[in-house]
């Protein structure tokens, strides 16, 4: 037998709640005259009436407790025993093994279906997306802060498990990565990993775009590709990648100056030349150009744009070197007059 040292109640009748009857009629399994019986004690006996409350009380509070997962049945117990009593002269009442062995186990077999649901429920596959019109900015769960340029989608498991950080673009992101060296952050491309513990960097990939590309504001990157070509750069901070899916060459650069300003709407040139400016122009507003006199790209210029539209920098730049251009099916054309 199991032995529960309880407390008596300041009562003027000899009924006592029965435990196990109370915990039927709680937990729906009463029989008719056991609820009836219950019914006539509620109407007849105002103390009992005092003591079935703290009886509801405390079957809520444990209800309460397996919603938030605070599963621990003997502290549970415990406490659902001092709910339910006052100080005053113990007294020892006893319940069979079996009927507390059955108790456990409903209770231990509803926590672990609970646990085991929250958890299934909790680790989701998460879309983060930007639309044409706008960037958009999100804080992962680790803590990693990121900003998707338009056009731009990234799928990942949140919260992070297992022993890496993975994460899927498709577009353009710049991302401030929490340091955890237990669990490396993994960019993955159709064609490239870019694997990092704690830094900040940038990564290119639109898949209209002739070039994929990553940049390193600080800290530590590897670029992995994930084809035929097996080959591993190690860049620092102001070093670029630059893959043309033309040549299916992977080429350690440096980085370009303005590789921001897609995220802080500022471009920066000092006696830049064309060939870079256009570079820019392209990766900056999403769009295709060509200058058919190769001749003029060695052209240089400086100036500073900031939060311009492309119509308005493109004009500033034909005019510095005396250019035109023209717009045909979304490809801009560069020529001389």
């Amino acid at each position: 037998m199991l032995l529960i040292e309880t407390n008596d109640l300041e009562m003027k009748t000899k009924d006592m709640i029965d435990e196990v009857m109370a915990a039927r009629i709680l937990a729906g399994e009463a029989s008719g005259e056991e609820q009836m019986l219950h019914q006539n004690k509620l109407i007849a006996d105002v103390q009992y009436r005092h003591e079935w409350k703290e009886w509801e009380s405390a079957w809520k509070q444990a209800d309460d407790a397996f919603l938030y997962q605070s599963i621990d049945a003997e502290a549970a117990y415990t406490s659902m025993m001092k709910k339910i009593t006052k100080a005053k002269t113990p007294k020892r009442i006893s319940l069979s093994f079996m009927q507390y062995a059955a108790i456990f186990a409903g209770v231990a077999l509803f926590a672990a279906v609970c646990l085991f649901r929250s958890n299934s429920e909790k680790i989701i596959t998460a879309t983060y997306e930007a639309d044409m019109l706008q960037l958009k900015e999100f804080v992962l769960t680790d803590g990693t802060k990121l900003t998707l340029n338009k056009g731009s989608k990234l799928v990942c498991r949140q919260p992070f498990t297992g022993n890496e950080r993975r994460v899927r673009l498709s577009g353009e992101a710049w991302f401030d990565v929490k340091p955890n060296s237990d669990m490396p952050f993994i960019v993955e491309t159709d064609e490239f990993e870019v694997q990092v513990v704690g830094t900040s960097f940038n990564v290119r990939d639109f898949s209209n775009s002739k070039t994929f590309n990553v940049e390193v504001e600080s800290g530590i990157v590897e670029v992995v590709s994930l084809g035929g070509l097996n080959e591993r750069l190690r860049l620092v901070a102001g070093d670029g990648a630059v893959y043309y899916r033309d040549s299916k060459v992977l080429d350690k650069v440096k980085a370009n100056p303005n590789f921001m300003a897609w995220k802080t709407g500022r471009m920066e040139f000092y006696d830049t030349p064309l060939s870079e400016i256009v570079e820019t122009l392209s990766r900056v507003y999403n769009r295709e150009i060509v200058v058919n006199d190769s001749s003029i790209l060695d052209e240089r210029m400086g100036g500073t744009f900031t939060d311009n539209s492309f119509e308005h920098v493109l004009s500033v730049v034909c005019r510095t070197f005396n250019l035109n251009y023209e717009n045909d099916k979304g490809i801009v054309y560069l020529y001389r007059n």
